[in-house]
């Protein structure tokens, strides 16, 4: 088994959102809604962790860190972490599908 080690200093919470269709200015309900662990790395980690590799991700990680640990070990890679105070940052995608666009 090959080992990779994986360097994202930038870690983000990704939520993504699944809607019929994206009505700007009025309430939009959700279809979907997921969480995952993201960043460059962090997908890194994840698609070599999938294929098989044996992946350690290093990271910096503050406020929210049991979180991203365990949606990290959901995904099967594990994470060497150092403290830090700077919270994790959430990216948010809205993907409509009658539009067939992601923003």
């Amino acid at each position: 088994m090959s080992r990779f080690l994986a360097v994202c200093l930038n870690p983000t919470f990704q939520r993504t959102v699944s809607l019929k269709n994206l009505d700007k200015g009025e309430v939009n309900r959700a279809v979907e809604a997921r969480l995952d662990a993201g960043g460059k790395g962090i997908h890194v980690a994840r698609v070599l962790s999938q294929l098989g590799g044996d992946v350690v991700h290093l990271t910096q990680l503050g406020p929210g860190r049991d979180e991203l640990l365990r949606l990290s070990s959901d995904d099967g890679y594990r994470i060497r972490w150092a403290d830090s105070n700077s919270p994790i940052r959430t990216c948010i995608t809205l993907l409509d599908a009658d539009e067939d666009s992601t923003t």
